[in-house]
């Protein structure tokens, strides 16, 4: 069901923080976009790219901000949809990472699963699923945090 145009822009401005806050490496406003729930999932395209609980989701933030010195992004093609108290949205995300004075760039496809935290009319971020569309991805994930 696609979303009205209401919680799609507030779904949107909650992704749009959350990539934001990334590039500027705050892990602060990162975390505000997660649920502060036990269950919060975060699912990379790795095999051990699995992070449950603000603890695991936080590590894994601060290990890929060591990654890069500086990032751009670009939301692309995007789909919000909603029912109820849920929304999920599909995305084609384009990153430019530099390290080391190199640009690192990678296409990204994202989907995820965001919840109204009703008593405070917000949306967070309850689970997320992120992969690289690389045929042949042998899921080494740069979000990872593996070296």
């Amino acid at each position: 069901m696609k979303a009205d145009p209401g919680t799609e822009a507030a779904v949107m401005d909650v992704l749009t923080q959350c990539f934001e806050s990334f590039i500027c490496k705050d892990l602060d406003g990162l975390l505000v976009c997660f649920a502060p729930d036990t269950d919060v999932v975060l699912m990379g395209a790795g095999t051990d790219d699995k992070y449950i609980g603000w603890d695991a989701i936080k590590d894994v933030f601060e290990r890929a901000f060591e990654q890069f010195d500086h990032a751009t992004y670009k939301i692309g093609w995007h789909r919000v949809s909603s029912e109820g108290s849920v929304a999920w949205v599909a995305a084609d995300i384009v990153f430019d990472l530099y390290h080391k004075g190199h640009n690192e760039g990678e296409q990204m496809r994202l989907t995820g699963v965001l919840v109204l935290e009703k008593k405070a009319d917000r949306w967070f971020i309850v689970q997320s699923h992120d992969v690289l569309p690389t045929p042949g991805h042998a899921g080494n994930n740069r979000w990872s945090g593996r070296r």
